[in-house]
């Protein structure tokens, strides 16, 4: 069984009805998506960031409401079909931004929000692959950390 899901960072749309996303939905797909706020609602600059879950038409999608975060975008939507259930997960980290123990504590705060199995897809702009980058590891074990006491809740 395959399963289609699109997670697509950097949309650069203002909002559901802007063209960026509209354009690249394949056709019978649906899509959660939030776009990054503007600071100046005037301004006809490109709005840069803004994250997106395209979801093929056999999964069921209810989007899950979140705070705003202030070191991160996301959206998150809880999707289901016969043999599939999961809260997915779309993040990115502009890569503009200082990575810090703010974002490390919110990010640990979206992780505890979820008690269903969890898929988290995006650009944390963190190389995760470098053994030697400090902000790796400690991605990784902030990522390994929740998944254990997720586990061992579940085991009690």
């Amino acid at each position: 069984m395959k399963l289609g899901l699109v997670v697509v960072v950097e949309t650069w749309n203002d909002d559901a009805s802007s063209p960026q996303p509209v354009a690249c939905v394949l056709p019978g797909f649906r899509y959660v998506e939030n776009a990054r706020p503007r600071k100046d609602n005037l301004s006809m600059s490109t709005n840069h960031g803004g994250v997106c879950l395209l979801y093929e038409p056999s999964l069921r999608a209810s989007h899950v409401q979140l705070p705003v975060f202030s070191t991160f975008e996301v959206v998150a939507a809880y999707v289901h079909r016969a043999g599939f259930n999961a809260a997915v997960v779309v993040v990115y980290r502009p890569a503009s931004h200082a990575v810090t123990l703010s974002f490390f504590d919110e990010f640990s705060d979206l992780l505890t929000t979820f008690s269903a199995p969890l898929m988290i897809a995006g650009d944390f702009n963190i190389h995760a692959d470098d053994p030697t980058d400090v902000h790796a590891g400690k991605l990784i074990d902030l990522v390994w950390s929740e998944l254990t006491t997720v586990r061992h809740l579940a085991d009690s």
